[in-house]
């Protein structure tokens, strides 16, 4: 007869056996998912969100892919009316918005390289704020246009970047003999930053009625704009429910 000790070694043989899969599955999905993340990036993310959503019986509204939802930022008819007295010179608005593009290029190595001539906000700083800023207080339907929709994602982009990049002048030594350049690069600062924070606001709202999405964004995002993307869900598709591109 079987002692004591065997049958408990019995009883819990099936369960121990059971946890061990059990685990084993749940270092799969997650190795899985990892890896997914590393592989594809930020651009994953719906993809895997809408996975889980899926296996909790939770489904959210569904969308384009960012390839179709996503035009030709130079082409945006909002860049003509959001270009303000920049793009009323010589050059026009699509060939500045592009000067604009090369400028945050060079701008970006320029800060990872340290440099201290691209701390201030220039210009070109103020006139990504003003398009952004403009671009957000357009209605809804705006936004269901594919190169508006390109042109909200570029401009959101650059003005985060380049708000989070300026920094006003030090106090010390030569900037003391700049008291007024310094108040004018301060308040350039202040600007940037308030037109940065409207901006995001208004990407809330976007967001949340769906009219742009996560994965309009990819995967380069500075990160208080990543933020906003992941607190933010959609609830609906706008643009779909009226009949436009979504």
């Amino acid at each position: 007869m079987p002692t004591i000790r065997e049958l408990r070694e019995q009883q819990f043989q099936p369960t121990e056996e059971k946890s061990g899969s059990g685990l084993f599955i749940v270092g799969v999905v997650a190795a899985f998912a990892v890896g997914a993340l590393l592989v594809g990036g930020w651009k994953m993310l719906p993809s895997m969100t809408l996975m889980v959503s899926n296996l909790s019986g939770k489904s959210g509204p569904a969308f384009a892919p960012a390839k179709v939802r996503l035009g030709v930022a130079e082409k945006a008819p909002l860049l003509e009316q959001c270009s303000g007295a920049w793009g009323k010179g010589d050059l026009g608005p699509a060939a500045f918005f592009a000067l604009m593009k090369t400028n945050d290029r060079v701008m970006g190595i320029a800060r990872m390289a340290g440099s201290p001539h691209a701390a201030g906000p220039t210009h070109i700083s103020l006139a990504w704020g003003e398009l952004a800023d403009c671009v957000y207080r357009q209605n809804g339907r705006a936004f269901c246009e594919p190169n508006n929709r390109a042109l909200a994602v570029e401009a959101a982009i650059s003005v985060v970047r380049e708000a989070d990049g300026a920094a006003p002048p030090p106090r010390d030594g030569f900037a003391k003999a700049q008291a007024a350049l310094n108040s004018a690069i301060e308040r350039r600062v202040s600007e940037l930053s308030d037109m940065k924070d409207r901006v995001l606001r208004g990407l809330r709202g976007r967001l949340e009625d769906g009219r742009l999405i996560a994965a309009d964004f990819g995967y380069l995002a500075p990160a208080d704009l990543r933020r906003v993307l992941q607190d933010v869900k959609p609830t609906r598709n706008g643009c779909a429910e009226e009949g436009l591109p979504g």
